[in-house]
């Protein structure tokens, strides 16, 4: 239960934001009134230590500070225990109550007492919530139970949603009046029998804090606003909005330094909500591999993080870096790696390889403010000038041009000096699929292909067989074709609408002579391919109503043939077998006049630059990268990985995962079991992929250019022979810029 909580709570904590590489005291937010000074002069940032490594296999969750800055970190059994730390993280004493339920909602009073608000539920048959209960423990500041109150018995009707009755948070203020919100956003002040005397307001609130006035401090998370709380009279005496970037998921109020701290998924911000102002005061990112952050703390002269990493949750402290390690830190060599987006796995897997090379900082620069044809304008234009980052990761780059010039490094010969290096190791075939000119100027990290997902049923019944090692474009129309002959009362169809395939697309090699830099679009064979081109996505071989991502709903769906379907990682045979009934058939994809030509169409690919001068660091974190350590399907990965032990553990985690859960699997979501046959399909058509596709190594003007002349023809504005001069001259213009 506590594994798939995590996951969730990792799942609605990590979303898409974009990192800074300051991660310093200071850093000026939009919107601020800050002036980007740091707010402790002589700030050089943070040192990282584990405090729960002496707590052994205990299920961490969450912790809190109490005023002698000691941290009482909550342990998630069966009966809760309460690990009291003091300043220096050793253990002082355990708190074990014997209660059954959960307990991570407790709080301190000014005496330092322990306040534990525990919650258990009784179930029936049907395992819904038909009542909770609520039992306050006080422990003094010796860790002796001083009170436990009788519980508080709730009993829900068959309307009720039990999540609207949990505790979500707990505080109390300097006269020791307790207040809780609620799952629905309440907030409530009990008595100390823990029985509710009133609810203040209906403020939706997700977390509050009490201030040293004690009024109360309210995040509202869905509104974008923290309020302060006259909580006499439940007014509202002063409100902020914060945009996504700062808005906080939790809270937390140090009374010594009467000042607001808050958490989201970009780190720890300061908040004065008089003067209007935020200062990010800490990003975990910076310093340390996460997924995301259950509980923090600011102390007095640390800041803590409940840091979650795959199913494990460690408690981390944040101390100030003295000036001496501060120059250390400095003297590190920089390796900078540019990537169009922000990308978690990519930075969290430089955290890691920090830690085991101090002497090397990962430098990771994310643009996703930049249009993606932007970024490579600026990307080509640094290294063209002799510049620009020394690993670039992307899911398109490099360029032929790029190799071409010499721009970027051969990996074979790092892969010669390197004895420590198998490349058996990894899936050579998909390596040997990005070679150009038998150079190999970019390694896969991840890798996806298209496939054919084939209705195996209706192609018995027209008695069609296909062997799709070697069948081509005109051999899938003639198929299309003959499947949508009406010789039966049923109307049958080759494919679902949308369907524009990519037959020109990834043929386009064949039309460019790399040597003179001259196309040959201009030809009988090029006419006959945009002509089919135009065939299949018009003529009457697709459905006219469903659409591709219906197809598994739709009551149609067995007269359609064909859908076409990116695979990125052994989960996705779920959703491909789900498309028709019956056994999973599926098809690589048909060739064209390239040959037996078939590439990568997605993946994560990393090159490292030519001018770069630390060719054999950046080369180390490349080869970190692919390792089973980081490849693991615990880190989060779900695309194919090149790491062969990696891949094979990615296969045997969702086989594991469906034994747990067949009957659901077969039931509830209506999905088929995999079979070994299954995988095997999978594993067939991957063995077929042997050419890069044109659309990686060459440049995506180019491809917007060539489909930008293709609209007239579709349009029937333009003919077919007209079409292929068009893109002729514009194709030559650009070879030769």
């Amino acid at each position: 239960m506590r594994k798939n909580a995590l996951k969730m709570i990792s799942f609605i904590l990590t979303i898409a934001f974009v990192t800074g590489l300051t991660g310093c005291v200071g850093e000026k937010e939009e919107g601020s009134s800050q002036t980007g000074k740091a707010a402790d002069e002589g700030f050089f940032g943070y040192q990282v230590e584990t405090l729960s490594d002496a707590f052994e296999d205990k299920k961490i969750w969450a912790g809190k500070l109490n005023s002698n800055g000691e941290m009482v970190v909550y342990i998630n059994n069966e009966s809760p225990e309460y690990i009291i730390l003091d300043e220096k993280g050793n253990i002082q004493k355990t708190i074990k109550c014997d209660f059954k339920g959960e307990g991570a909602h407790f709080a301190f009073d000014q005496n330092n007492y322990l306040y534990i608000i525990g919650e258990a539920y009784e179930r029936n048959q049907q395992n819904k919530v038909e009542m909770i209960k609520h039992q306050l423990i006080v422990y003094d500041k010796e860790g002796n139970k001083i009170r436990e109150e009788q519980p508080v018995e709730i009993r829900l009707s068959s309307n009720d949603d039990y999540r609207d009755h949990r505790i979500r948070d707990v505080a109390i203020d300097s006269r020791g009046k307790i207040y809780a919100v609620k799952g629905s956003g309440k907030i409530e002040l009990m008595d100390q029998n823990g029985h509710v005397l009133k609810t203040i307001g209906d403020y939706g609130c997700d977390a509050i804090e009490i201030d040293e006035e004690d009024h109360i401090i309210a995040g509202i998370i869905r509104e974008h606003k923290i309020e302060a709380i006259n909580p006499e009279n439940g007014e509202v005496i002063g409100s902020q909005t914060y945009d996504d970037d700062t808005m906080p998921y939790l809270m937390k109020y140090n009374r010594n330094k009467k000042a607001l701290y808050g958490l989201n998924e970009k780190g720890v911000y300061k908040y004065d909500m008089v003067n209007k102002s935020i200062e990010k005061i800490l990003d975990y990112r910076e310093y340390t591999a996460v997924d995301s952050v259950l509980d923090f703390e600011v102390g007095d002269k640390n800041i803590y993080g409940f840091i979650l990493r795959g199913d494990n949750v460690k408690l981390l402290r944040y101390s100030k870096v003295t000036e001496a390690k501060a120059k250390r830190m400095k003297s590190r060599k920089e390796i900078v790696l540019s990537t169009p987006k922000y990308d978690l796995q990519l930075l969290n897997a430089a955290r890691q390889f920090e830690e085991s090379h101090p002497d090397i900082r990962i430098n990771i620069q994310e643009h996703s403010s930049l249009d993606y044809q932007e970024y490579l304008d600026a990307l080509n234009s640094e290294m063209t000038a002799g510049k620009g980052p020394d690993i670039i990761c992307d899911s398109f780059f490099p360029a032929k041009s790029d190799m071409e010039k010499n721009l970027l490094v051969n990996f074979d010969e790092l892969i010669k000096g390197d004895e420590a290096f198998n490349i058996n190791d990894y899936n050579v075939n998909i390596i040997n699929s990005l070679r150009y000119k038998e150079g190999l100027y970019t390694i896969p990290i991840t890798y996806a292909f298209n496939v054919i997902v084939a209705n195996e049923n209706l192609l018995k019944e027209k008695s069609i067989e296909i062997e799709d090692k070697n069948w081509t474009w005109q051999d899938f129309y003639r198929i299309s074709k003959e499947i949508c002959r009406e010789d039966s009362s049923q109307k049958c169809y080759a494919l679902p609408k949308p369907s524009r395939w990519p037959l020109i697309l990834y043929d386009i090699d064949y039309y460019i002579d790399s040597e003179t830099k001259k196309a040959h679009f201009d030809s009988e064979e090029f006419i006959d391919v945009l002509k089919l081109y135009k065939a299949i996505g018009r003529e009457d071989i697709i459905h006219p109503t469903v659409e591709g991502f219906d197809l598994p709903r739709s009551d149609e769906k067995d007269t359609i043939a064909f859908v076409r379907e990116a695979i990125y990682g052994y989960w996705d045979i779920f959703r491909l077998k789900s498309y028709f009934d019956g056994p999973l058939k599926l098809l690589a994809l048909p060739i064209g006049h390239s040959g037996s030509k078939r590439g990568i169409d997605y993946g994560k690919f990393c090159s490292v630059n030519n001018n770069s001068k630390y060719k054999e660091e950046a080369w180390e974190f490349i080869k970190f990268l692919i390792s089973e350590e980081v490849q693991l399907v615990e880190n989060g990965q779900r695309a194919f990985q090149i790491n062969n032990r990696a891949s094979q553990g990615a296969k045997d985690y969702v086989i594991a995962y469906q034994e747990d859960r067949k009957d659901n699997l077969l039931n509830d979501q209506g999905y088929n079991v995999l079979t070994q046959s299954d995988f095997e399909q999978v594993h067939r058509v991957m063995g077929y992929i042997n050419g890069c596709n044109s659309n990686y190594f060459n440049n995506r003007k180019m491809v917007a250019l060539i489909a930008e002349e293709i609209k007239p023809f579709i349009n029937e504005e333009r003919s077919a022979e007209e079409t292929t001069k068009a893109i002729q001259n514009q194709v030559n213009l650009y070879l030769k810029e």
